[in-house]
């Protein structure tokens, strides 16, 4: 997993908080943005092997700043970081472009298997 560059859009500090003593871990690198429309920003300007979403951010939200993304990079796999895991919920996100959901209050192991999933060849 320490090969992995992943970058967060989470606005809630608490949350930051938590999730980068996880990243730091497993030695995973981790950026974090506070907003949909910085999010955007960061994937087209750099490259990240996983993206974890936060759906409700101000400025814009992650289910529209999925939709832009896609419209830019299909290939980067954007997990949705959400309490909202009802199975509606869960198939907005994936029509809106997700790859995946990960639910909050995050676990530690679940997200650990969760990047290191990512972190295998080819996927």
């Amino acid at each position: 997993m320490s090969r992995l560059k992943v970058l967060i859009a989470e606005d809630n500090e608490i949350n930051q908080l938590v999730v980068d003593a996880f990243m730091q871990e497993c030695h995973t690198q981790a950026m974090f943005v506070d907003n949909g429309a910085k999010l955007v920003d960061a994937v087209k300007t750099a490259h990240f092997d996983l993206v974890l979403c936060d759906i409700r951010m101000p400025v814009m939200g992650g289910i529209e700043a999925c939709a832009k993304i896609r419209e830019f990079n299909t290939a980067v796999p954007i997990l949705a970081f959400t309490a909202n895991v009802m199975q509606d919920d869960v198939r907005a996100y994936r029509e809106a472009g997700f790859t995946d959901v990960i639910s909050k209050p995050v676990e530690r192991q679940k997200l650990f298997e969760q990047l290191a999933a990512y972190s295998q060849p080819g996927t």
